[in-house]
């Protein structure tokens, strides 16, 4: 120990080191005599309760007996608390262990490593810190002007990443997971830390697959179930463990194990190919998203809530607006369109309607051929840009002519492509 107790730090200045003082608390985190000296000090410790069990008036704890465990020790850990916990000891045992040791009595649950540490199911109180978490990540995000791609990947990344560890060791309760999504979903489509039900897609649709026309957000009820289902694995494949072995004889006694049900497949969506593999930016991806889906607010939705608003389109000023006038029939898209397609090398379908359009997209977008990548990319952008343009003439009370708008789509084309599909782009340099 004398080396514990002399132990000094110097710190090298210019290369040279300073002049040794002597550290205050003894070994620091991270000391190389820290593991040795650990394994020494519960390698004796083992051995003397290990004796312990040739002793007639020693008992083991009721759930260990048959396998012998009097304790446990992990490889590079120590837990020291300043309570005492017990289990399957009389009372008067126990008043005298807290005489002697000086520590006060503790009760479960208490809280290790963040998570509450039970013998029954914790209780919906008990998961209000993870629930407070995400709340709080959210309200630090409101005084921010996310658009919609941002949120969803903030609620992806972060919001997620917290309940990841929870999700990984309890069975979260369906209350629980309906109001962490009630949450991320007010987030996501008002920019808000309170509930709301305002929403373009619910949020099942959301955590469905981009295949099946989701976003493919992480669905909380699955993945929980899917990393218990881990330690189902464990359980019948891994009895060489302690731990497993422990659950076998003591719950699940020589029973059969019940077979998990694998997930149905579901129809996927023929535009599946514009969601996968598009360089877009993720804004624009998430709003072509949403028209694929019908769920931008355009004049024609907004009517069917019932608010007033004038039924003309404001591109072209001659018909009502609606989602596939706007996106196919209008003049004004139709301009851009072609004007795309020159610098593109392409010829434009003209289509008529709506179901011409998509199948004309689709035969256009399907394959992994630079052709395809390239179109997927301008078409996106150029989607993006009409809708803006719309929203720029009704809101802001601004318009611009077709033209700097298709020369535009093409710019953010060019910096967006990747080097193999740029012989694809032949900018017009008048």
């Amino acid at each position: 120990m004398e080396c514990v107790r002399t132990v000094s730090y110097s710190i090298m200045i210019n290369g040279e080191p300073a002049t040794p003082f002597e550290a205050a608390r003894g070994l620091r985190q991270g000391d190389p005599m820290s593991p040795l000296l650990f394994a020494i000090g519960m390698e004796y410790w083992s051995r003397m309760l290990n004796g312990l069990k040739m002793i007639k008036e020693f008992h083991y704890h009721p759930r260990c007996s048959k396998l012998g465990i009097s304790h446990l020790c992990f490889a590079d850990d120590l837990l020291l608390f300043s309570r005492v916990y017990f289990g399957g000891v009389t009372q008067a045992a126990q008043a005298s262990i807290l005489s002697k040791l000086g520590y006060s009595y503790g009760e479960l649950p208490f809280k290790y490593l963040g998570i509450p540490l039970a013998t029954q199911k914790i209780s919906l109180i008990q998961w209000q810190p993870l629930i407070s978490k995400i709340t709080a990540k959210i309200s630090f995000w409101t005084a921010r002007k996310l658009s919609y791609a941002s949120r969803a990947q903030l609620i992806q990344t972060i919001l997620f990443g917290l309940q990841a560890f929870w999700a990984q060791i309890y069975i979260i309760p369906n209350k629980v997971i309906k109001i962490i999504e009630a949450h991320c979903g007010s987030y996501l489509w008002s920019g808000s830390n309170a509930i709301t039900k305002k929403a373009l897609v619910a949020w099942d649709n959301l955590c469905s697959p981009k295949s099946v026309g989701g976003l493919n957000i992480t669905n909380m009820y699955i993945w929980n179930r899917a990393a218990i289902a881990k330690h189902w694995w464990d359980i019948e494949h891994k009895q060489d463990k302690m731990w497993i072995r422990w659950i076998h004889t003591y719950y699940i006694k020589q029973q059969a194990m019940k077979c998990v049900q694998a997930i149905t497949a579901r129809t996927t969506v023929p535009w599946k190919c514009m969601m996968f593999q598009n360089t877009a930016r993720p804004k624009v991806v998430f709003t072509i998203w949403l028209k694929l889906l019908g769920r931008l607010l355009t004049v024609e939705r907004l009517a069917k809530w019932g608010i007033e608003v004038k039924p003309k389109c404001c591109l072209c000023q001659m018909h009502d607006e609606t989602r596939e006038h706007l996106f196919v029939q209008c003049e004004f898209t139709k301009k851009v369109w072609r004007r795309v397609g020159q610098w593109m090398q392409m010829q434009y379908y003209n289509p008529v309607n709506w179901g011409q359009d998509q199948q004309w997209l689709i035969h256009n977008l399907k394959g992994k051929s630079r052709k395809a990548q390239i179109f997927k990319l301008v078409c996106t952008e150029a989607t993006y840009a009409i809708w803006i343009e719309r929203n720029a003439r009704i809101f802001e009370k601004h318009s611009r002519t077709w033209e700097p708008i298709a020369k535009e789509v093409m710019y953010v084309a060019c910096v967006r492509a990747t080097p193999t599909t740029m012989t694809f782009i032949a900018l017009d340099s008048s």
